[in-house]
């Protein structure tokens, strides 16, 4: 997960990690502020198996999205999350929040709502058969490719152009 702040639901992971399974390592990378820094105090008094490492460079980054398999995003009523887009296209399965304009891109079996929903998805996908799983990321990776830069900008383009005739026709 990145962002472990106030205002990206830090106060969230010790509610979901405490019903986790002791063998999963929480890794955290990004920013963080004073919020975050008690999660972890939490987070450490709970037992919780975790790792802060705090600000990576993107290849650091890209390095440990390779050793992980699922992506915790704790935002609540994000706007739009580009993070789990950006793990979806590097095959990380997301679990987030069914809350802003997350559930009109992500399937609703990876949203949660409770916290226990959270951490039981992430133990469901850790349970699930490799082939399922590729299945899984390979049409995650399909999501995410609606996001292209390309094809925002063609869509783009098209709805002002509707815009301006629509416009036009009214005048």
């Amino acid at each position: 997960m990145t962002r472990l702040t106030y205002d990206g639901g830090a106060l969230l992971l010790p509610l979901i990690a405490r019903h986790l399974p002791r063998n999963i390592k929480v890794r955290i990378i990004g920013r963080i502020d004073d919020t975050g820094r008690n999660v972890l105090r939490e987070l450490k008094r709970l037992d919780i198996n975790h790792a802060y490492l705090g600000f990576v460079d993107e290849n650091t980054k890209q390095e440990l999205l390779g050793k992980c398999n699922v992506f915790l995003h704790l935002g609540v009523n994000e706007p739009f999350g580009i993070a789990v887009v950006e793990a979806m296209a590097s095959g990380l399965i997301p679990i987030a929040h069914r809350s802003g304009a997350i559930p009109e891109y992500m399937p609703r079996e990876l949203t949660y709502i409770y916290p226990e929903e959270a951490a039981q998805k992430i133990a469901q996908i850790l349970e699930t058969s490799p082939t399922s799983l590729d299945e899984l990321r390979n049409s995650l990776r399909q999501r995410a490719l609606r996001f292209d830069e390309e094809i925002f900008r063609a869509k783009m383009a098209y709805t002002i152009k509707l815009l301006v005739k629509t416009r036009q026709e009214q005048l």
